[in-house]
C-alpha cells in the first residue's frame, strides 16, 4: 500500500470547494476536505493506492474539480513496488 498526504492551502481571496474527484485507477482511494476552505485555510488530501498484485514503477493521477477559476487541479503519485 502506498499513501501520499498532500497539504493544500487556499491562497485565493475566495472560498475553495472540491466538487468532484476522479482517479486513474480503481485501486486508488482519496480522502479530501468535504467542507469549504476559507481563504488562507490549510487542509490535507490523503491518497491511498492498493498495490496488491502490482510490480515495478507506477503512476496514479487524481483529478479534482474545484470551485476556482482554473477549475481542475491534478495530483500525481509516482511509486515503485519492489
Amino acid at each position: 500500500m502506498v499513501r501520499a498526504d498532500v497539504l493544500i492551502e487556499n491562497v485565493s481571496q475566495d472560498t475553495l470547494s472540491i466538487m468532484r474527484v476522479h482517479t486513474s485507477c480503481n485501486c486508488t482511494s482519496v480522502d479530501y476536505p468535504k467542507h469549504v476552505l476559507k481563504p488562507g485555510e490549510i487542509s490535507t488530501i490523503k491518497v491511498i493506492v492498493d498495490t496488491k498484485g502490482k510490480f515495478g514503477p507506477e503512476t496514479v493521477v487524481v483529478r479534482f474539480l474545484t470551485s476556482t477559476s482554473s477549475r481542475e487541479k491534478i495530483i500525481r503519485v509516482d511509486y515503485d513496488v519492489n
